[in-house]
């Protein structure tokens, strides 16, 4: 850790090196590490309710700040995108900018405080922009073997900025970075006159440190007089400086922590400018992270990896947990369950509490709308993964009277004439609406069925009951058994309060008893079942 002040004193370095502030030069007295500090995460399972939800952190010195970073672990989740932090690089460059020798200053780095912005924090690469001065004809036996340009080493260091500007070192990444010649001639043919050629220069970063909000940047690479010589002797890296914002009004992503405050190692001691230097002489750079990592809090329904880390400039201390967000339950209605087969596709109506939430149905297993006559189970479930619901119910597709007696009809077996609810053209004093509700054949008398399948009355146990057949395949009738103690008034027939119980089901003609459940101290009753198509009396 690198305490910074804003007045000279004797500070600590974790790294043993000294810098200087304000020009003074500041040496170590002694190496010291951040305390261990402990990061505790609770609150871990929540449910989904359309607000962000934050784990609780306690630590241990209590409250110390921290900063907390999230990752969707869950299978669904959206891959991770790359995303700029922080940006003060132009696009598209000049052929040159005002540039910071290394060689001539004795540097081997410049450096910048930034404020990241944007949302990831997981670092993928930082861009910066370089200025060579070296141009081919200066070095002619290393163009010729190298006619694009020479490579050279450009390392780039992180620290995390803590509040009170102490710096704590987070990660590092070095890349060979082809340096081009200064070219003779500007692409528009005019000479190029510029004191060096600009150039960006990307450098990876695979280690995938996770970013602080604030940041160090510092730009490195060595020259004859500042580090070693990769050559052995004097070489083009010599003229390579590194490009300073200046004055050129850049719209950065992010932001500057403090335009006063630009950082330098000469000579392996950190050092602060003394006099005009400002934020417009660092170097330009550009984060690039993934949102992999991202700040954002989380809001809707997943399992989440949630990263603490104490900004607090004394401690160290992380923890990682698990963070749960359960979705909420929703409520799913099912409706339209009997419907008439009349050969187009037939679906269920669906209703979601909260209203108009996505949703998928299935009809047997199958997301095919079924078209014939059948019953089908029916499975709803809710598609939006921040809730949870589902319903089951079965769809029958049936008949309608119409649609029952049309093909006795379109054979020939009823004339066109005798097709209504009270016509009996097969006279066995069955009406075509009876014959319809108890699933006989409505052409013909001779139905092979004992007592003609009619409705009949049973008396045991002192219990009077009705058996009747009911059509499961009628989608537009109602069955109602009444009860009366005087038959032969109308108006005495009222709705039997009874228990009714399933004897038999063969295909799509059900057997039923209806139970009176009668008073005692009636002397007699009498049953009957009634039978309306839907809509009418």
């Amino acid at each position: 850790m690198i305490r910074f002040f804003r007045q000279p004193f004797v500070c600590c370095l974790r790294t043993g090196r000294s810098f200087a502030f304000g020009g003074l030069l500041i040496s170590p007295i002694a190496t010291a590490s951040a305390l261990p500090a402990t990061v505790t995460l609770g609150n871990l399972s929540q449910t989904y309710d359309g607000s962000a939800k934050i784990p609780d952190v306690a630590t241990l010195p209590i409250g110390l700040p921290s900063q907390i970073v999230y990752r969707n672990l869950s299978p669904n989740a959206p891959p991770p995108v790359s995303e700029v932090v922080y940006n003060d690089c132009p696009n598209p460059l000049a052929l040159s900018y005002l540039s910071y020798s290394f060689h001539g200053q004795s540097l081997t780095a410049l450096g910048n405080y930034i404020q990241l912005g944007a949302t990831a924090r997981k670092i993928e690469s930082c861009d910066t922009i370089l200025v060579t001065w070296a141009k081919a004809s200066d070095w002619p036996a290393l163009a010729a073997a190298n006619p694009a340009g020479y490579y050279h080493p450009i390392t780039l260091f992180i620290y995390e900025v803590k509040s009170t500007n102490d710096l704590v070192f987070r990660t590092e990444a070095t890349q060979s970075v082809l340096v081009p010649w200064k070219p003779i001639i500007n692409p528009d043919g005019s000479p190029n006159n510029n004191n060096g050629f600009a150039f960006q220069a990307n450098i990876p970063f695979p280690s995938g440190i996770i970013l602080p909000e604030r940041v160090l940047v510092m730009v490195s690479y060595n020259t004859q007089a500042a580090g070693f010589s990769p050559t052995g002797s004097d070489g083009p890296y010599n003229s390579l400086n590194v490009a300073l914002k200046n004055t050129y009004n850049i719209a950065p992503v992010g932001a500057d922590v403090n335009a006063d405050l630009v950082l330098q190692i000469r000579n392996g001691i950190w050092y602060y400018p003394s006099s005009g230097w400002t934020a417009t002489s660092a170097p330009m750079v550009r984060l690039n992270a993934s949102s992999e990592e991202t700040i954002t809090l989380p809001t809707n329904a997943a399992t989440w990896r949630a990263t603490a880390r104490v900004s607090n400039a004394d401690y160290d201390g992380t923890a990682n947990a698990i963070l749960t967000i359960q979705p909420a339950v929703a409520t799913v209605t099912l409706d339209h369950l009997t419907q008439v087969a009349d050969g187009t596709p037939k679906s269920v109506a669906v209703s979601t509490s909260p209203p108009n939430l996505p949703w998928l149905t299935t009809y047997g297993g199958s997301t095919s709308l079924p078209t014939a006559i059948g019953k089908y189970a029916v499975h709803t479930v809710i598609t939006d993964p921040n809730y949870q619901g589902l319903a089951d119910g079965e769809l029958w597709l049936g008949n309608n009277f119409q649609s029952w007696i049309s093909p006795w009809v379109v054979s020939g077996s009823i004339p066109a004439s005798a097709v209504g609810g009270n016509e009996d053209p097969d006279q066995d004093s069955i009406s075509n609406l009876m014959e319809y509700a108890l699933a006989l054949n409505p052409s013909t008398a001779n139905h092979g069925l004992p007592d003609l399948g009619l409705p009949r009355a049973d008396y045991s146990s002192g219990q009077l009951s009705i058996i009747y057949r009911k059509n499961l395949t009628a989608t537009d009738l109602n069955y109602q058994v009444e009860v009366a103690v005087e038959p032969g008034n109308m108006e005495s027939w009222f709705p039997a309060i009874s228990t009714s119980e399933v004897l038999a089901t063969e295909g799509s003609v059900q057997t039923i008893r209806t139970t009176l459940q009668a008073p005692t101290t009636d002397p007699r009753h009498f049953l009957r079942l009634k039978v309306t198509r839907q809509g009418s009396p």
